[in-house]
């Protein structure tokens, strides 16, 4: 009965697909599923590992999972990640683990942190740094020096990061402009030993010209 109330009262489509899932399914059916994991490969470019180029299937995902609300999601994609971030974490020793901050306004809009939830289902510890000021969603800005001066000066890190090796992570890294303000005030707060970056996704903008 509860199926059918939900199937009733709410949408219940694949977030990829748009079909109706299974009863057993949460918010993606088993051949988008299986198409996402058969489609995963971790990439290393420098100090930056990603498992997804940003386009088609885990940009929907990503989309559905973070702006439209469907929290349930990040139980799938813990999973995508979990082997990966895991293996980066051992094999770099990495001593702090650090998930993109956002902003409390945005926090209060959308109940959660994607980023951090997603650390939560795997069991990962890690350290918040603050944001300290309000920014625009970067997904809406598209010039590059505005993101550079909506972004600047907004992260702040009130925890010892001297001689540790740090891993910064984010599901999205578009121009890398919110990785280099993190990166920035990192080494403003310390001296960290080795910075890492973890992305779910990287945009094909991103990684054709910098990686």
């Amino acid at each position: 009965m509860n199926q059918i109330l939900k199937k009733f009262f709410f949408d219940s489509s694949c977030s990829i697909c748009k079909k109706e899932v299974e009863d057993d399914e949460i918010y993606i059916c088993k051949k988008c599923r299986e198409k996402i994991e058969k489609e995963k490969s971790l990439h290393v470019r420098k100090n930056i590992y990603y498992l997804f180029e940003y386009k088609n299937e885990i940009r929907k995902l990503i989309i559905d999972y973070k702006l439209n609300g469907r929290k349930e999601l990040s139980c799938f994609i813990s999973k995508i990640i979990e082997d990966e971030i895991i293996k980066i974490i051992r094999e770099n020793s990495i001593d702090v683990v650090i998930p993109i901050p956002m902003s409390e306004e945005r926090f209060l809009l959308r109940g959660f942190n994607q980023v951090e939830l997603i650390l939560d289902n795997i069991g990962i510890n890690y350290k918040k740094a603050k944001r300290k000021k309000e920014t625009i969603p970067m997904h809406k800005i598209l010039e590059k020096d505005v993101r550079k001066i909506n972004i600047k000066s907004v992260f702040q890190c009130d925890f010892s990061v001297n001689n540790k090796n740090i891993l910064i992570v984010d599901d999205i890294v578009t121009t890398g402009t919110t990785m280099l303000e993190m990166i920035k005030s990192l080494e403003e707060t310390g001296k960290p030993k080795n910075i890492y970056i973890f992305a779910i996704s990287v945009a094909p903008t991103f990684y054709k010209k910098f990686l």
